[in-house]
């Protein structure tokens, strides 16, 4: 279950055609949030925040137990009236979003999701936006009606390579864009994204480019174990004998769920990718053929000692199960 923050407005909206139409993607975007097994983060405190809650509330059956843990509000300490009374509202230490302050302490909303949907808007969207950048938080703004989400996605959009290649293509994200779809289909893949930007199915395995018969088949090993769990598996594609890890490599040791390094192999590279990953923290899955001679500062470390590949994939598979039930669990709040 993640926290997906869903915020926005119907700012100078006087088309009743279009106002209607923007009405029933809230509707169905609150309640696809449900659906799809998350959490909704609400203001509480303008019309699209009620008729967003009302959506939540309708997938729910109006289950007063449900709605205790799937719909939480946050109200400014100024507004002066919630926007609604569906779920628990709670009063945030913040009277504004004002982020012209001596220290810029992350709003608990924001701290709290983990992703930002934004529709429409005005310079409300414009500041929420901009907390969420300074969190780190992804961002998922509607462009199809318009406005300050439009302009939101447009930036997104512009630095799409940086913050999110790694997770899906873009063309995926460009759904957010998309007009020849209906409002419960848009909903419906805007709400998609969440989890495809916030659970990373992705692994990175980092090895040694030896030619050595029994090394044959090992990255094919790894390849078939990681999809077995619904994880894309990558690995660096330079030859050995480079001296800095580029850029590109980084990214996707940070970006991946876990990192996998064979060390049966003895390569200053590989122990520079071990050491990056281990420094942010990384799930690791270290491996290497049964007798390899480990340096000191490493035999800590938990290693799948393997004989062949038959014997690999059969520690590999309960390796990366562990992993995958510990993501969903983490996730599951």
């Amino acid at each position: 279950m993640l926290n997906v923050l869903a915020t926005g407005g119907y700012d100078d909206m006087t088309d009743p055609e279009a106002l209607a139409e923007i009405k029933d993607f809230t509707k169905c975007l609150g309640q696809e949030i449900i659906d799809q097994g998350h959490r909704l983060l609400n203001e509480c405190q303008n019309q699209f925040d009620q008729v967003l809650a009302e959506g939540a509330s309708e997938q729910l059956n109006h289950n007063k137990t449900e709605l205790e843990d799937r719909v939480n509000s946050y109200k400014l300490q100024d507004t002066e009236k919630p926007a609604h009374n569906i779920g628990p509202i709670y009063d945030s230490v913040r009277k504004d979003w004002n982020l012209t302050r001596v220290t810029l302490d992350i709003p608990e909303v924001i701290k709290k999701a983990d992703i930002i949907i934004l529709v429409r808007g005005g310079n409300r969207s414009y500041v929420r936006a901009n907390w969420a950048r300074l969190a780190n938080k992804p961002v998922l703004p509607v462009a199809r009606f318009g406005y300050a989400a439009r302009h939101i996605y447009e930036a997104e959009l512009r630095d799409f390579d940086h913050k999110y290649a790694n997770y899906l293509p873009q063309v995926v994200y460009q759904d957010l864009n998309r007009r020849d779809i209906d409002i419960s289909e848009l909903a419906r893949r805007a709400v998609q994204l969440v989890e495809k930007l916030c659970l990373s199915w992705q692994a990175f395995v980092v090895m040694s480019f030896s030619d050595r018969d029994d090394l044959i088949d090992l990255s094919d090993t790894f390849v078939s174990c990681c999809e077995e769990f619904g994880y894309s598996c990558e690995k660096v594609n330079e030859d050995n004998t480079v001296t800095r890890i580029v850029p590109a490599i980084w990214q996707k040791i940070r970006s991946g769920a876990f990192v996998i390094v064979d060390l049966t192999v003895p390569s200053h590279n590989v122990y520079y990718e071990l050491g990056y990953a281990e420094a942010l923290g990384k799930e690791l899955v270290v491996t290497a053929k049964e007798g390899t001679d480990l340096p000191f500062d490493i035999r800590d470390l938990p290693v799948i000692y393997w004989t062949n590949q038959r014997d690999l994939k059969e520690r590999l598979r309960g390796k990366i199960a562990s992993i995958t039930a510990q993501q969903r669990k983490n996730n599951h709040r």
